[in-house]
């Protein structure tokens, strides 16, 4: 069975799973009574960028069209090691553009991303990312296939404070 998490703004709720979601779920951190205001969605770019200055890395299941090679996720160093070394592994990574239903295969550098999968990750790695990507995208919310647990990651938040909330 593979374990898999997913990111999305946390102003799209309404949009992807409807607000009223939000009181069925068996756990939650951080979650509002109300959806935010909608602000600017990331590109692929800037989720890109996060991820790196994050010290993140993983495997892109997308290509950027035309893009400059350094815009691209960074892979995994030493895959044998990583786990024990405490790496950063984003494990298998989709990006899923404003006003599809699926993650893209290929993606122009400027796509605005309205999701983000990560299948196998390190979660240590996930909240280092979604934290660097706050400052772009505003709060984050995290749930797992389930959708039956919400986590929020809002700019400013600190790992160390996050982990001893997080779930899974």
């Amino acid at each position: 069975m593979s374990w898999s998490l997913h990111a999305l703004p946390l102003h799209t709720v309404d949009d992807n799973l409807g607000w009223d979601w939000a009181t069925g779920v068996s756990f939650s951190h951080g979650l509002p009574d109300h959806p935010p205001q909608p602000q600017a969605l990331p590109t692929a770019t800037q989720v890109l960028a996060a991820f790196t200055s994050a010290g993140c890395h993983g495997q892109a299941w997308f290509t950027l069209e035309a893009g400059d090679a350094s815009e691209g996720l960074l892979p995994c160093p030493d895959p044998a090691e990583c786990a024990g070394r405490g790496g950063l592994d984003l494990g298998e990574v989709t990006l899923r553009p404003t006003g599809s239903r699926a993650p893209a295969e290929r993606l122009a550098a400027s796509t605005l991303v309205t999701a983000i999968g990560f299948r196998k990750p390190n979660y240590r790695a996930v909240l280092a990312g979604i934290c660097g990507l706050t400052a772009a995208a505003g709060p984050l919310l995290i749930l797992d296939n389930e959708a039956d647990m919400a986590f929020v990651v809002y700019a400013g938040d600190r790992i160390a404070d996050l982990v001893t909330h997080w779930p899974w």
